[in-house]
C-alpha cells in the first residue's frame, strides 16, 4: 500500500451527516423562509395596507424600504456585538423578535406604528443573515456542508415561490392582518424547532469594526463586490417593491398578483440554479447578464405591460 493509499479518504472514514444533523439544518432553513417572507411579505399587499392606514403606494412603499436599510445597518453590527454570543441562542431571539414583529404589526392602525414594527423586521434579517449564513460549517460534517448550505439558502427560493404567493393569497381573501399573524405564528414554530433540533453553538471568536473596516479597505475585490450587491439588490427592489400596483395600473386584476409573483419566485430559483454553474468559470459575462436584463425587465415593466400573459413574461 503507498502512502497516497494510506492516506485517501474513503467512502468508509468520509463523515457523513446524520438524520439529527439534517433536522438542524431544516430548522435554520425554516428561519430563513420565515425571514425573508416577513421582509417581502408587503410586496404583495400594498395596496390594501396602505387603503386602510391612509397612506399613498408610494408611501407604503418604505415597508421595504425601511427593514431593507436596518437590515444592511444590522448585519455588520450585529456579527460584532453578538460575536461572544451562542450562535442557537442569538437564533431563538431572532426568531422571537420576528413573530413580536408580525403580531404587532397586525395590530396597528397607525402607519407611523407599522414602521416602527418593520424596523424590528429589519433587525431581524440583518442579525439573522450574519448568524445563518455560514452556519452550516458547524451544523454538519466537512462532506456535507455544501448541501446543507444550499438548504440554509434554499428558504430564499421558498420564500419567494411560496411565502410570498400565499401571503397574498391570504391576504386576499382574508385581509392583511391575517396574513400578518400566519407569518407571527411560523415565526413562533421557528422558534420551537431551532429550540428542539440546533445544538449549542459556543462562539468560535469575536469580530471587531476595525478588522471589519480593514477588510473593506485593504480588498479591492471587496469593495467591487459589495458596491455591484449595492446597486443590483437596490434597482430590484425598487421595482419589486410596487410591482403590485405598476400590475394594477396596466390593467392586470389584483386577483392575479399571487400567481405572477409565485413565477417570479420560479423564475428565480432557475436563474439562481444556472447562474451557480457559471458565476466560477464565467463571472464577469453573467454579471454583465444580469444587470442588462434586469434593465431591460424594468424597462418593459414601465411600458409594455398591459395584460397577464404580457406580465407574466416579464
Amino acid at each position: 500500500m503507498t502512502v497516497l493509499e494510506r492516506v485517501r479518504p474513503t467512502h468508509s472514514t468520509v463523515q457523513r451527516a446524520t438524520f439529527k444533523q439534517w433536522l438542524s439544518v431544516a430548522a435554520v432553513a425554516l428561519g430563513v423562509f420565515v425571514v425573508m417572507t416577513a421582509e417581502m411579505l408587503p410586496v404583495g399587499l400594498l395596496s390594501p395596507i396602505g387603503a386602510e392606514l391612509g397612506v399613498s403606494a408610494g408611501t407604503a412603499g418604505l415597508m421595504i424600504t425601511v427593514p431593507g436599510l436596518v437590515a444592511a445597518v444590522a448585519a455588520p453590527v450585529s456579527t460584532v456585538l453578538t460575536g461572544r454570543a451562542d450562535r442557537r441562542l442569538v437564533l431563538l431571539a431572532l426568531a422571537a423578535l420576528v413573530a413580536a414583529a408580525n403580531f404587532g404589526a397586525a395590530a396597528v392602525d397607525d402607519f407611523g406604528l407599522m414602521l416602527a414594527a418593520r424596523v424590528l423586521v429589519g433587525l431581524s434579517i440583518g442579525a439573522f443573515w450574519s448568524v445563518a449564513g455560514g452556519i452550516a460549517l458547524r451544523l454538519v460534517p466537512e462532506a456535507s456542508v455544501p448541501r446543507a448550505t444550499a438548504a440554509v439558502y434554499g428558504g430564499i427560493g421558498a420564500a419567494t415561490v411560496l411565502g410570498v404567493p400565499a401571503g397574498t393569497f391570504v391576504g386576499g381573501h382574508l385581509g392583511w392582518r391575517a396574513a400578518l399573524v400566519v407569518l407571527g405564528v411560523l415565526s413562533l414554530a421557528v422558534l420551537a424547532a431551532i429550540a428542539l433540533l440546533v445544538p449549542k453553538l459556543p462562539s468560535t471568536g469575536a469580530v471587531r469594526f476595525a478588522s471589519l473596516a480593514r477588510m473593506v479597505r485593504r480588498n479591492a475585490g471587496v469593495r467591487t463586490g459589495l458596491a455591484l450587491t449595492f446597486l443590483i439588490v437596490s434597482g430590484h427592489f425598487v421595482a419589486y417593491t410596487y410591482i403590485g400596483p405598476i400590475l394594477a395600473a396596466n390593467g392586470v386584476a389584483g386577483g392575479a398578483v399571487g400567481g405572477l409573483l409565485m413565477a417570479f419566485g420560479v423564475a428565480a430559483l432557475a436563474a439562481t440554479v444556472a447562474s451557480g454553474s457559471l458565476i466560477g468559470s464565467r463571472l464577469r459575462p453573467t454579471l454583465f447578464a444580469v444587470a442588462a436584463a434586469m434593465a431591460l425587465a424594468m424597462a418593459l415593466m414601465a411600458f409594455a405591460v398591459g395584460s397577464v400573459s404580457a406580465a407574466a413574461a416579464v
